[in-house]
């Protein structure tokens, strides 16, 4: 009886050690294969030293409640303004920059194409006509039409705008006295690519507005559209007490100390 039991279970186990042989290498690969799949439904963290450093912000102006935004400079930082090469929109001769500053000046510089500069000219006009120049509280103001497509020839391209201005109107808005004296080429001043400006194309957009010292040194750039009336301009030349008389300045916005003043040398 023994026998017989034993000759039975031989053919079994035989059985089971080939299923054995047989399903473990299977259940091996099903098992990778599982495992694969998963991996790409949930790729895993990067460590910490191979993760991407963020970005800097890209600088940004400064912004004071009342005030327009604005870049402010000290006298040991301001840099050079470039010494344009302005054309004359009479047909008269050519003028550097340089030949029309006789101390502090504000320049700015505006466009045809640009909506927000015909909102601001006649206001501009009548404030600089009032309050700016020799003789007045604030430094005299060079107007510069940055004129677009010039060929070259801003001059030209500029009287030709003005024309039509004069008979077209300007985005909707009749300006038959309009009077233009500079004009400079879009590309000698307009910052390539939308980018940062650099020390020879001062400006990124329209209308972007300069306060220059005595010696042609940049110490506020006005981002966009300037209010163009006394307590404006008063609050902005605070912050360079020494461009305006002790008794002109007023108390700096808060939380924007006055800028240093240079000291005159021995």
């Amino acid at each position: 009886m023994s026998q017989a039991k034993t000759k039975n279970l031989m053919p079994a186990a035989a059985l089971l050690a080939y299923t054995a042989l047989v399903a473990a290498p299977l259940g091996v690969l099903f098992m990778r294969v599982a495992l694969d799949r998963r991996a790409t439904h949930e790729p895993s963290p990067l460590p910490p030293a191979a993760a991407a450093a963020p970005s800097s912000p890209a600088p940004s102006e400064m912004r004071v409640e009342g005030l327009p935004p604005f870049d402010a400079y000290g006298p040991d930082e301001a840099a050079p303004f470039p010494d344009l090469l302005l054309a004359s929109v009479d047909g008269g001769a050519s003028q550097r920059l340089s030949a029309l500053r006789s101390g502090p000046t504000v320049v700015h510089l505006w466009s045809f194409a640009c909506e927000t500069c015909a909102d601001e000219w006649p206001v501009q006009r009548a404030f600089v006509a009032e309050h700016m120049g020799a003789g007045r509280e604030f430094p005299p103001v060079v107007s510069v039409l940055v004129a677009a497509d010039s060929g070259g020839k801003p001059g030209e391209a500029g009287r030709a705008a003005v024309q039509n201005a004069r008979s077209e109107g300007w985005f909707g808005r009749p300006v038959p006295d309009i009077a233009v004296s500079w004009a400079v080429a879009e590309e000698d001043v307009l910052a390539s690519g939308g980018g940062m400006p650099t020390p020879d194309r001062p400006i990124t957009g329209y209308p972007e507005t300069f306060v220059l010292d005595g010696r042609g040194r940049t110490r506020l750039r006005l981002v966009g559209p300037v209010t163009w009336d006394l307590p404006t301009w008063r609050r902005l030349m605070a912050m360079l007490p020494d461009l305006v008389p002790a008794a002109a300045a007023v108390p700096m916005p808060p939380g924007h100390p006055a800028l240093p003043v240079e000291e005159p040398a021995p």
